[in-house]
């Protein structure tokens, strides 16, 4: 049967607190009996409390205990506060500890949102300029660091050496020995074109808008991409002309002795002539 978690909190109870008092200052000392025992150290504890005139101490004599802490004194006063903790002290580092899991796990939570992010840009479930720059800067940052996971884990199996998984968290500034200015520049530069690519492929352009033209241009022959020439002709009296591009009527037969050809160009009377 496991025995229950002890919430460490003070006894509000008078006798409650009072047995455990007592229930724990007995294994404390035998502890520390234990500890001298198997280490072969001189070890010593005090313990005071409210319920006893005098306090409690290991080694039971009081000649032990002196022995113990003139030792303990002729220690320089560094060296005694070296390893020294007191309550406060204790709580300090307990705070410091909580303070640095936190931390960590508030990075965990911050690279899951950037993944999180990414996957939905991606889907066109969010739109980037829903996102404010800080947001954006952060998901840049995001996808260097894996792009640079990519290209080391394909380097080390271009190289044949042992590789491990492709790292799914963000990678943080790495630490570049002996690299001039050239190598920074042109990582800096493709830092930003990679960027760049990420917001074209994020952000399509739309698709250029139709040239306009004016009745005079098309008087003129000039008929959307397609262009129209017009030349007397030797052969016909009329005149004779050649058509590129588009062709209102299809391929076949045309009128006035002309033709038009498979791609659907038009031609009229008897010599034609092309234009570059």
């Amino acid at each position: 049967m496991t025995r229950k978690k002890v919430k460490l909190a003070y006894i509000v109870n008078d006798s409650a607190r009072k047995a455990t008092f007592k229930k724990r200052k007995k294994g404390l000392m035998k502890k520390v009996s234990e500890l001298s025992t198997l280490c072969d150290i001189q070890a010593c504890a005090i313990v005071y409390s409210p319920y006893d005139s005098h306090p409690e101490t290991w080694p039971p004599t009081a000649a032990g205990v002196h022995a113990v802490l003139s030792r303990f004194k002729k220690v320089p006063q560094m060296e005694q506060c070296k390893k020294m903790v007191d309550q406060e002290k204790f709580l300090g580092e307990r705070i410091k500890k909580a303070a640095e899991q936190l931390r960590k796990q508030e990075r965990e939570n911050r690279d899951k949102e950037v993944a999180q992010a990414v996957s939905q840009c991606l889907e066109g479930k969010m739109a980037l300029h829903s996102l404010t720059l800080t947001d954006l800067d952060v998901i840049s940052r995001y996808i260097d660091g894996q792009l640079k996971d990519v290209d080391r884990h394909i380097a080390d199996l271009g190289r044949g050496g042992p590789t491990g998984p492709v790292s799914s968290q963000a990678v943080g500034p790495e630490v570049v020995v002996n690299s001039g200015p050239k190598e920074e520049y042109a990582e800096s530069i493709e830092s930003m074109q990679r960027q760049q690519w990420f917001m074209e492929m994020m952000n399509p352009a739309p698709p250029p808008a139709p040239i306009p033209v004016t009745a005079a241009e098309r008087q003129m022959g000039f008929v959307g991409e397609g262009l129209m020439m017009m030349a007397p002709s030797a052969a016909v009296g009329g005149c004779g002309g050649v058509h590129f591009g588009e062709s209102s009527s299809g391929g076949g037969v045309g009128g006035n002795g002309g033709y038009n050809n498979s791609n659907g160009n038009s031609f009229w009377g008897g010599n034609p002539f092309l234009m570059d």
